[in-house]
């Protein structure tokens, strides 16, 4: 007797598009293997992630950020590596971009005006930025990483980016990597769901999946 695997996941992502797009990628394969499961894809706020998850408004969310919530459920897909980068065209036009102080003069591309990622990049720094971070303002200031990458690729600025979001481009010669002293801390990728002592087959098929294919750390384990 085959089992029922049909259902619905509703799978929540965070608002900058990154790390949406790594389980994204799951999908046409998961729905290949079952194809009467249908996703729904929303994107959101993290507060808002966590009050769906709680209310059974969404079964699982990939976020790179997470508070200590007994509610929830936590598995590590590995980490989310950050680098400065640069299409090669804009690197020609600007100039040398190899002293710290010539990178964070250039033009940023940066999720919003306070400039969350540079200003996380300057935290991180052995050197004595903050004399002049504080005088910089973003280039472009763009609510995801999906603009951030399209205007970078297009030889508008630099712009801290996921290191598999322009793993392709930088082996083509598209884009170059700066060298930054104190790059970015990398961050945790956690795939979050509602603790539960049972849950539904096509969600545990779901979960499984993701185990299978995205890169994975240790993990509270899987009910």
């Amino acid at each position: 007797m085959s089992l029922n695997t049909s259902g619905h996941i509703q799978l929540g992502l965070l608002a900058e598009g990154m790390p949406g797009a790594l389980i994204l990628s799951l999908v046409p394969s998961f729905r290949l293997s079952y194809p009467q499961i249908r996703i729904s894809v929303c994107y959101a706020s993290l507060d808002r992630i966590e009050e769906e998850l709680i209310a059974d408004k969404m079964t699982f969310a990939l976020v790179y950020e997470q508070r200590a919530n007994d509610f929830l459920q936590t598995l590590s897909c590995g980490t989310l590596d950050f680098i400065a980068v640069a299409a090669k065209s804009y690197v020609e036009r600007r100039g040398p971009l190899e002293r710290v102080e010539q990178i964070l003069l250039a033009d940023w591309i940066d999720l919003g005006d306070h400039m969350p990622l540079v200003s996380r990049w300057v935290n991180a720094s052995d050197k004595n930025l903050d004399g002049i971070f504080g005088h910089v303002k973003p280039a472009v200031a763009v609510p995801n990483f999906h603009s951030a990458l399209e205007l970078m690729l297009a030889g508008t600025g630099v712009a801290f980016l996921p290191r598999r979001m322009v793993a392709e481009s930088l082996q083509t010669g598209r884009v170059v990597e700066l060298k930054v002293a104190g790059q970015i801390p990398p961050k945790p990728l956690n795939l979050l769901y509602r603790r539960r002592n049972s849950r539904q087959l096509y969600e545990s098929l779901f979960l499984e999946h993701v185990m299978d294919h995205l890169p994975l750390g240790s993990h509270s384990g899987v009910a």
